[in-house]
């Protein structure tokens, strides 16, 4: 089972299943992401959204900016292991394609 992110332009599009997959991110590296260590969560809200693995997180396109920015935080502040920080790098690319798009992006797991 994995956390799946999909894009649509809208949260009706959504609804009727009008969506994307865009990634998959394994529950393996989800644990991993959400336990580095010497991070502050709370300094990341629009990236903790997606801290519980079983509930849903959505990110309009205005606020997918905000989003980057606070993945590359998670970057910058940390000693990231080389396959978490490629699974960071992979979110980024998946906000870049949404905003390029202009596509929200939603998130859960089935």
């Amino acid at each position: 089972m994995s956390y799946d992110f999909y894009q649509a332009a809208n949260r009706r599009d959504k609804e009727k299943g009008r969506t994307s997959l865009v990634f998959q991110l394994s529950e393996a590296d989800h644990e991993a992401l959400f336990s580095l260590v010497n991070f502050n969560f709370s300094e990341v809200p629009f990236f903790s959204r997606i801290k519980d693995y079983y509930k849903d997180a959505s990110y309009e396109t205005e606020a997918i900016p905000t989003l980057m920015e606070e993945l590359r935080a998670l970057i910058q502040k940390n000693m990231i292991p080389g396959k978490t920080a490629h699974v960071i790098r992979q979110l980024l690319s998946v906000c870049e394609k949404a905003l390029l798009e202009k596509k929200n992006i939603y998130c859960f797991c089935d």
